[in-house]
């Protein structure tokens, strides 16, 4: 129902274009369920969304003006992101208030401070099969040790925010609706599946990798013979031509040497 995911700074820009529906996105993306006729559908719960282009600035000036520590390494997951997606029993005339009230959830659990102004964008796509919320943060949390607050998504994302996520977000949704509106199901009624599916999400990310990195190398191989064959193809033409040739001369020889033989006799 909800899935989490954290970005680096160098696939930030990238997922915030999607949420954008930029020209960009529109032109390199790879997903068929986005509808483009229903995009106009798509909408923002945040005021003023930081843009994909202005996300590296509203970083540094975010952390520095808060004295927010930014590890400088280029593996430091600066984002973080929620996808809720609309349960099924979520009537159509409540869908604006259910992705509303997930994001008010989404802002006071992550939200930094009062002002919550490490919250990036929260995107409501409606133009693919099942509508949902993309709600991006930079996550801070406070280092007690070090005294200090810092960008580190596994200290705000933890294993206990991921064991407490579902059921605390269900709760929430029982108040407002004043029923169970499907979040939690077999999947997400306990931190041991939740564990099991990013663990599965992981190696079929492998997987993926060592696939398509095969494929690369096979591709390779079948351009080699390819052109193998063709080089091939063109020796045996050129073969078959010389060989010709030569029988062809052969009988010139032959008839040439017939003829001399008879003026020397």
């Amino acid at each position: 129902m909800a899935h989490m995911e954290k970005f680096t700074m160098g696939t930030a820009s990238g997922v915030l274009l999607h949420d954008e529906r930029s020209e960009t996105e529109d032109r390199t993306r790879s997903n068929v369920d986005i509808d483009p006729n229903r995009t106009h559908l798509n909408y923002n719960l945040l005021k003023e969304p930081v843009s994909a282009r202005d996300f590296g600035k509203y970083l540094c000036d975010f952390t520095s003006q808060n004295e927010i520590y930014l590890l400088n390494r280029k593996d430091v997951n600066v984002l973080t992101s929620w996808i809720v997606t609309l349960p099924t029993e979520v009537k159509q005339e409540e869908q604006e208030r259910f992705f509303y009230e997930a994001y008010r959830f989404l802002c006071e659990r992550y939200g930094f401070k009062e002002t919550s102004k490490n919250i990036i964008s929260a995107a409501v796509h409606m133009d693919e099969t099942t509508p949902h919320l993309h709600f991006k943060f930079i996550p801070v949390a406070y280092d007690s040790k070090k005294q200090r607050f810092t960008v580190s998504a596994k200290n705000v994302v933890d294993r206990k925010d991921l064991q407490t996520f579902h059921k605390d977000l269900s709760e929430r949704m029982k108040q407002v609706f004043g029923r169970d509106v499907g979040i939690l199901n077999g999947e997400t009624q306990n931190v041991r599946n939740v564990a099991e599916l990013k663990s599965r999400g992981g190696k079929i990310e492998k997987q993926l990798a060592q696939a398509e990195a095969r494929l690369i190398g096979l591709e390779k191989e079948y351009s080699g013979l390819a052109q193998m064959t063709a080089m091939y193809e063109a020796k045996k033409k050129e073969s078959e031509e010389l060989r010709l040739e030569c029988d062809a001369l052969r009988k010139e020889n032959k008839k040439l040497q017939h003829i001399l033989s008879k003026y020397q006799g």
